[in-house]
């Protein structure tokens, strides 16, 4: 896979396509940038081009400097972001990557670095938007909280397998005992960083006044069978974002561009084809 050089250092790439109009895709904890593959076979054309970076962790992705994990993703998303320099760029996250996204994108905004166009995010987490003098929305973070908890511990106490399986049980929507046996290695072999990327973004702090301040087109997209988390958040980030639209994805889970990309790709094309 292609190797990025920027100024926070290097990040390894997927890329597809050579067009004028860029997307810039992020993708979601346990994941990598290859679980785009499916959704860009959807979206392809001769106008476009796809880059999907690997985040710390995964592939051959090695940044400098300091700060938690979502201050070095949001630095390399931006660093990827001003790479690309398409006028016309299109940012995308997934999951976690659609916090790193979202904060990307309020980076782009605020300095003019990165052109973006528009903004898509396919369940992302955005966990600190919850409040808890809301009963579903308190019933929601504590869930989320608790998955974590049972993560930390079983990975500490050295069953791995048995946290991550509650943990993929709890986001993906199918039991863990369908998956193919070397995606459960997979997952396994990911069990630290999981656990690092879980607390971090779980606890991020969001400002809402970020939010507020976001003046570039955003389109949430929201699975239909994804947690209650997701749809809760999903709509107070609707709520606080100027012009942002927020949509349901029938039939789709929290795994949707990897699973059903067919049903997701409309939503986008309309999005799109309504800023033209």
């Amino acid at each position: 896979m292609p190797i990025v050089e920027t100024k926070c250092g290097q990040i390894e790439t997927v890329e597809h396509g050579a067009g004028a109009q860029a997307f810039v895709m992020v993708h979601a904890a346990g994941a990598g940038p290859h679980a785009f593959d499916r959704l860009v076979q959807v979206l392809a054309s001769e106008e476009r081009r796809f880059v999907a970076g690997a985040r710390i962790g995964y592939g051959n992705t090695q940044l400098d400097g300091d700060g938690d994990l979502i201050a070095q993703n949001t630095a390399a998303t931006d660093a990827l972001v001003s790479h690309v320099a398409r006028k016309d760029t299109v940012l995308f996250g997934h999951s976690m990557g659609g916090l790193i996204s979202l904060l990307s994108a309020a980076n782009g905004v605020s300095t003019g670095v990165g052109n973006l166009k528009a903004l898509i995010l396919y369940d992302p987490i955005l966990v600190t938007l919850l409040r808890t003098d809301v009963e579903a929305e308190r019933t929601a973070l504590e869930w989320d909280r608790t998955i974590i908890a049972k993560l930390q511990a079983e990975v500490a106490a050295g069953r791995p397998d048995v946290g991550v399986q509650a943990f993929i049980e709890a986001w993906n929507g199918q039991p863990w005992h369908k998956l193919p046996e070397s995606v459960r290695k997979q997952f396994i072999g990911l069990a630290e960083i999981l656990v690092a990327e879980t607390a971090a973004t779980s606890y991020y702090p969001l400002e809402e006044e970020m939010l507020r301040q976001l003046g570039i087109p955003t389109l949430i997209l929201v699975g239909e069978r994804s947690p209650a988390l997701i749809h809760l958040a999903a709509a107070r980030a609707g709520d606080l974002i100027p012009n942002a639209e927020v949509e349901l994805i029938v039939g789709v889970d929290h795994m949707g561009p990897l699973n059903n990309p067919k049903l997701i790709a409309p939503a986008i094309e309309r999005f799109l084809e309504g800023l033209s």
